[in-house]
């Protein structure tokens, strides 16, 4: 299996929307994670657990040098998993956050993961797969034929070891959007299979 890539992400780490994307009020926003020195979020619906993959969120190394403040940094070992039964609207939102690639080379044959979730009905993520495709990935099953890709079918390397880049990723019924550094990049409105949410949420 290939060894995981974790990157650096800046400013939030996810906004999860229960409406419109554009006038975000405080009420659209369910989870949000400023990473100012801290892993807690400041915007939360109850109860968040936070783990590590090593360690503990204490030992969370810190980059001051974020694009709007600090950064959590992330590598091949460490990831971050976030539990809350609120994170997510049922069946509708926006997954939103800054990352910068630290370490990327050309042809290295790895895959970049950057987010991933757990609904209720099928596992979400969201990750640069090698050498070019850059997707929002939803599983139902085991079975390849299940799977839907969200901006696989379209090619995108617009990387740059150090440069800060934003990805979107829209979801409600009958539409799903994934976007790079405001930029549409797929929308599609059919052959889709839709994440409902609403148990305990992981997302890491």
């Amino acid at each position: 299996m290939e060894k995981k890539r974790w990157i650096g992400m800046v400013v939030f780490f996810c906004i999860l929307i229960s409406c419109r994307l554009y006038a975000l009020e405080r009420r659209d926003v369910s989870f949000y994670l400023p990473f100012e020195n801290t892993v807690q979020p400041e915007i939360a619906e109850g109860e968040t657990k936070i783990t590590c993959s090593t360690g503990t969120p204490e030992q969370i190394p810190f980059d001051t040098g974020g694009l709007r403040g600090s950064a959590i940094k992330l590598n091949d070992v460490l990831n971050v998993t976030f539990k809350n039964s609120a994170m997510f609207s049922r069946k509708e939102g926006t997954i939103s956050f800054w990352l910068k690639p630290v370490g990327w080379k050309a042809g290295s044959g790895k895959n970049h993961y950057f987010l991933s979730a757990h609904p209720d009905n099928c596992g979400l993520q969201i990750y640069r797969f090698y050498p070019g495709n850059n997707w929002a990935y939803i599983s139902p099953s085991g079975d390849p034929k299940t799977w839907r890709f969200i901006g696989g079918g379209k090619w995108w390397d617009g990387w740059e070891d150090g440069k800060w880049q934003h990805i979107a990723f829209t979801f409600k019924p009958g539409e799903q959007a994934i976007y790079f550094s405001g930029k549409l990049h797929e929308r599609k409105v059919t052959d889709l299979f839709e994440p409902e949410f609403g148990k305990i949420v992981e997302s890491h």
